[in-house]
């Protein structure tokens, strides 16, 4: 499926530390991308590169609603939406290690 974030993040840092005007975007999907490992990674890799903002795209499951519609052959998820105090709490992470969430 995935290839890899090599390339990505080579080319993120390079724009990063050459002055470009660079957003860092992190979905949240709960399970898949919320992980601690996977925060303390994108902790990491923002701190090497000297940037300290980062938009917290929270899941939502509204396009499900498309694929009965549609009658796709996609998968739902079947994933709740977050709560306030586990998205908070996720935003706290950032902030304690110097990354202003968004």
């Amino acid at each position: 499926m995935g290839k890899g974030l090599k390339t990505i993040l080579s080319n993120a840092e390079y724009l990063a530390k050459n002055g470009f005007p660079v957003e860092f975007r992190m979905p949240l999907v709960p399970g898949y991308t919320d992980t601690k490992e996977n925060i303390d990674a994108a902790i990491a890799f923002l701190k090497s590169i000297g940037h300290q903002k980062l938009h917290l795209l929270e899941y939502h499951n509204m396009g499900e609603v498309k694929i009965d519609i549609t009658q796709g052959k996609q998968l739902k998820l079947g994933l709740s939406r977050y709560t306030d105090e586990r998205l908070a709490a996720i935003a706290q992470t950032f902030e304690k290690a110097g990354i202003t969430p968004r």
